[in-house]
């Protein structure tokens, strides 16, 4: 099984404007949500190639909730670790010549929510993969708690910005991005198949 780790989720909402004029009323043309996160983003990929996965990370409020929906609704096997103040973040995405990103910064996470999915992180198998990926939630405050995970995991792969807690998870993995000789080594992967976010969110061959 291939266990991924976003600490910092989101729900991405996509907007297609012909033009954008800060200070005007603007009608959108088209609009998308879409469950969002590097892990989330993984997860999504390695589920629809047929790859075992489940996603680890933070929900919180309403839209952790949605997150959590979205993510079951496509087939994908979710176990995060529900956070009781705040919001999962919302990220908006305005699409006209250019992309404008607008990210919000992510819930409060108190520790006894670290340790939660710390234990999630101790209960995997030698023959497990984890990865762990992106940044801690920005809010200012989040909790940390002081130890890393005894996840006995033997093949690990980070790829984040994350500090303190984050950081301490992310201690037990490799730190190293996977290159394409390491990708390769996935297991059941089709190396033919390609798969690749287009500037909507959604996810196409190619």
């Amino acid at each position: 099984m291939i266990y991924t780790v976003t600490l910092n989720p989101s729900l991405d909402y996509y907007l297609s404007l012909p033009a954008l004029h800060p200070g005007t009323l603007h009608r959108v043309q088209d609009a998308q949500l879409l469950p969002g996160g590097k892990g989330v983003n993984v997860a999504i990929v390695l589920s629809r190639l047929g790859v075992p996965v489940r996603a680890l990370g933070f929900a919180a409020g309403h839209t952790g909730a949605l997150l959590t929906t979205l993510l079951r609704e496509i087939g994908l096997d979710t176990d995060f670790v529900t956070v009781p103040d705040g919001m999962t973040r919302l990220n908006v995405k305005i699409s006209t010549e250019s992309e404008t990103e607008l990210n919000g910064a992510g819930p409060y996470i108190p520790s006894d929510a670290f340790e939660a999915l710390l234990c999630k992180m101790d209960g995997l198998e030698p023959d497990d993969i984890l990865v762990f990926t992106g940044s801690a939630p920005g809010r200012p405050g989040t909790a940390r708690t002081g130890r890393a995970p005894a996840s006995p995991a033997r093949r690990c792969v980070q790829s984040t910005r994350a500090a303190g807690t984050g950081a301490r998870c992310a201690h037990r993995c490799r730190h190293d991005r996977p290159t394409a000789h390491r990708s390769a080594a996935l297991p059941s992967l089709p190396h033919q198949t390609q798969y690749a976010r287009t500037g909507r969110g959604q996810w196409s061959d190619g």
